[in-house]
């Protein structure tokens, strides 16, 4: 699968479990799990979605400033965040060897001799 849509599936994923996460937390839906358990797990699934959402960003072209504007108390983990960028971009490297992009029409028509209609005829 190509590794863009994996990740945006991926991202997908954690968002709807958030979601659920946080549906889960009043008192008559979480049963017998204790609050702090799911606060806890929501914590863990945010941060990890928020690295992945900017490396998916980054990579197909948009700045920081573009993704998210964070106060200072609030800074992403440049870190984790290299770390993500990396294998992600060996992922698209590893797909790209296998599965290697068709020759745009534009540019083979482009550097062609002359353009002629479906009868042959130089148009």
């Amino acid at each position: 699968m190509n590794p863009f849509q994996e990740l945006k599936a991926q991202l997908k994923d954690w968002s709807l479990k958030i979601r659920n996460l946080k549906r889960s937390r009043k008192q008559d839906k979480r049963g017998t799990t204790p609050l702090w358990k799911i606060e806890y797990e929501i914590l863990g699934l945010k941060r990890t979605f928020r690295q992945h959402h900017i490396v998916y960003c980054e990579v197909r072209g948009r700045t920081r400033d573009q993704i998210e504007k964070p106060s200072q108390n609030n800074l992403p983990d440049e870190t984790k965040i290299q770390k993500i960028k990396e294998e992600f971009l060996k992922k698209v490297q590893e797909y790209e060897t296998l599965h290697p992009r068709p020759q745009r029409l534009d540019s083979i028509s482009a550097s062609g001799p002359s353009r002629t209609c479906v009868s042959g005829i130089p148009a």
